[in-house]
């Protein structure tokens, strides 16, 4: 679609969007049987057109050659005088506006009325017996056609809009009937009545079914989904914000913070995980099991030391634990914020976690013990440098650019 029709197109459809149910109604049925009314008027023009040209060629053949039956014997006998009568006869019809005869060799002998470029002729040869002694040719005004035509669509043309506008009206008045049933619908959801009227409306279709529920009021219980969950979730708490929070201002806090929520999402996306905010004082990332991917617990891991490494203003500390609970998504969503809890409160610095002995025996595929807590092992942490290194110049280099705005 060119784009100066594509945009008259969306124009047009906002423009309707936002009038109300009635005018929408009204402005979308007159449009539909306009432009129906319109293609009905073209075709029945032209259809009307051939069919008065056929009509008129039809006529004018057969009166041609009722003329050259009645010159015949003007013709044996050359009488000019005859043949003249007998075209100015014919020439007092108002659709005939010109007449003449000619001898077999063309030359004209008598003619009748008034000849003009516009007018359309036709013509048919005298014959007496097997020989033809000349021909006749006749011109007829193609406008008095034209007229016809064009009061013929002029009465199409109103027909079309009488019908046009009573179906408008009828569905005007019907859509306005049913604006007023929703809206007294709405007002009843907004501000429910002690003993709400029953609807007007009586079809026993989709829209009553609704109408009546909206007025009874009754409530129906949503079905609540169960599931069952095994997620690793990963709290990093920032021991220093209750003071950084009194010393920096407002903008700086807001700065810093709204910085830790774009490193932890970029983060999450990079290892598949769900960022998640539930305290003030940190944030949480979850990840559970996919296929063709590192272990999810490996996956929280690598997000905690990095987190911890491009949040130390804060005082990042990488808290992890598991979930493994069955419930709707409601009460998964509680058990999560318990465990980010007791994630919260548990102390020490660097990488902590809170794992089962089952669970807690696959860190040792990935991490060191010392006596400083947990450490990744050197293979993982050479590739978490480089990723370090990168999120670091990118950091460098936004708020350069922030700086010079």
């Amino acid at each position: 679609m060119p784009p100066l029709l594509n945009n008259l197109h969306k124009r047009v459809r906002l423009s309707l969007l936002s009038l109300p149910l009635p005018a929408k109604c009204l402005a979308i049925t007159i449009t539909i049987l306009v432009l129906h009314s319109a293609l009905l008027l073209t075709a029945s023009a032209r259809g009307n057109g051939q069919l008065m040209e056929q009509q008129q060629t039809l006529l004018a053949e057969q009166w041609v050659r009722q003329i050259a039956f009645q010159t015949q014997q003007g013709m044996m006998q050359s009488d000019k005088l005859a043949l003249l009568s007998v075209l100015r006869l014919h020439v007092e019809n108002p659709l005939l506006n010109y007449a003449r005869i000619a001898d077999n060799e063309g030359r004209v002998l008598v003619e009748a009325g008034e000849d003009h470029p516009e007018l359309r002729t036709y013509s048919s040869e005298i014959h007496i017996g097997k020989d033809i002694a000349g021909s006749v040719s006749i011109g007829i005004d193609s406008s008095l056609a034209r007229i016809d035509r064009g009061v013929l669509n002029t009465q199409l043309f109103i027909l079309a809009g009488v019908l046009t506008g009573l179906i408008a009206t009828l569905l005007f008045m019907a859509s306005s009937k049913l604006d007023r049933l929703l809206q007294k619908a709405g007002s009843e959801l907004l501000r429910p009545s002690e003993d709400p009227a029953p609807s007007d409306y009586s079809a026993k279709d989709s829209l009553g079914e609704l109408l009546a529920a909206v007025h009874q009021q009754r409530a129906e219980l949503p079905e609540l989904t169960t599931h069952e969950n095994n997620w690793f979730v990963l709290h990093l708490h920032w021991q220093h914000f209750k003071r950084l929070s009194q010393q920096w201002g407002k903008a700086e806090l807001d700065r810093r913070l709204a910085r830790s929520y774009q490193i932890a999402l970029a983060l999450s996306r990079l290892y598949h995980g769900e960022l998640e905010i539930t305290r003030n004082d940190g944030l949480s990332l979850r990840f559970s099991a996919l296929e063709n991917a590192d272990d999810p617990l490996l996956r929280a891991l690598c997000c905690g030391w990095l987190l911890q490494a491009l949040d130390k203003d804060l005082g990042a500390s990488p808290r992890i634990g598991m979930l493994r609970s069955r419930g709707n998504r409601y009460q998964l969503a509680a058990n999560q914020s318990a465990l980010i809890e007791s994630l919260a409160k548990l102390g020490g610095s660097g990488i902590q976690t809170s794992l089962s002995g089952d669970t807690g025996k696959l860190l040792d595929q990935w991490i060191d013990r010392n006596e400083s807590g947990l450490e990744l092992k050197s293979r993982y942490r050479a590739l978490l440098e480089k990723q370090l290194a990168r999120l670091q110049e990118q950091l460098d280099s936004t708020a350069g650019q922030s700086a010079e705005a």
